[in-house]
């Protein structure tokens, strides 16, 4: 979707960048190969993009940044650089609260007063005062940290918008189907990495996935006897990566979820 309106991409695309739970920007890549001028011009004049797998299931969004043209093995391909959050990267704030000011009244007032306002779309912290009076004077992202800190919270951008998660409270769980997980679980230190189907899963979410015994054909017989319990993956999603190519088959995407 381009500045809201469906674009035609009947072409091969390719789609590469990630979201992850931080402040910082994420950006995006989009190749498109072969396309029509009329889909190169909608481009050039674009503001915002949004990349979708299904009508409902939103994979990347953000401000275009660039429009490039290149001609690879004598194919044309036109890249689309676009992001979420840059301008906010660069924003400050200046503002000041008296005594007894809620934390989240705090947060939600310093986005508003932003150099460069955005909305807070999530916040299960629980919520506190300052005994004292407060007051924030630089660099947004760096006040939105030390309240997080206070309010033993986790604090980032995703889709334009600011959320404050806390770390002792549950996020909002999604349960994944057999046909949403393609290939094996594997594991590194705390972390659960799944390769899924191409989905746009909200960063902080818990993802949680059972995965069930293999069938008495699928267990070696020197095992047979062995009970095979099912087993259950769970955790934090703090990372979506996408690296598909509608030219090298289904999409598919990585995610990282964090054992709580």
């Amino acid at each position: 979707f381009l500045d809201g309106e469906r674009l035609d991409t009947s072409c091969r695309l390719h789609l590469r960048g990630r979201n992850e739970m931080t402040l910082s920007p994420t950006i995006f890549q989009l190749d498109l190969y072969l396309p029509s001028e009329n889909t190169i011009g909608q481009l050039s004049s674009g503001r915002k993009i949004a990349v979708h797998s299904t009508f409902d299931s939103v994979l990347a969004t953000g401000t275009i940044l660039d429009v490039l043209s290149d001609t690879r093995d004598g194919k044309q391909i036109t890249s689309v650089i676009f992001s979420d959050g840059i301008p906010f990267t660069g924003s400050f704030v200046s503002a000041s609260f008296p005594a007894d000011t809620s934390l989240k009244t705090i947060t939600e007032s310093l986005l508003y007063s932003s150099s460069v306002p955005l909305p807070l779309a999530g916040f299960t912290a629980r919520d506190r005062t300052y005994s004292l009076g407060t007051s924030f004077f630089g660099s947004t992202a760096d006040s939105l940290q030390s309240l997080a800190v206070d309010l033993n919270a986790d604090v980032f951008l995703f889709r334009s918008a600011i959320y404050m998660l806390g770390r002792d409270t549950t996020p909002d769980i999604i349960d994944l189907t057999p046909e949403d997980v393609l290939d094996a679980v594997s594991s590194a230190k705390d972390v659960r990495i799944l390769t899924t189907s191409m989905k746009g899963w909200p960063i902080g979410s818990i993802l949680r996935y059972r995965q069930k015994p293999p069938s008495m054909r699928e267990v070696d017989a020197s095992a047979a006897g062995r009970s095979n319990p099912s087993r259950e993956y769970s955790g934090q999603l703090i990372c979506q990566t996408f690296d598909a190519d509608t030219g090298e088959g289904p999409w598919c995407t990585r995610v990282i979820i964090q054992v709580r």
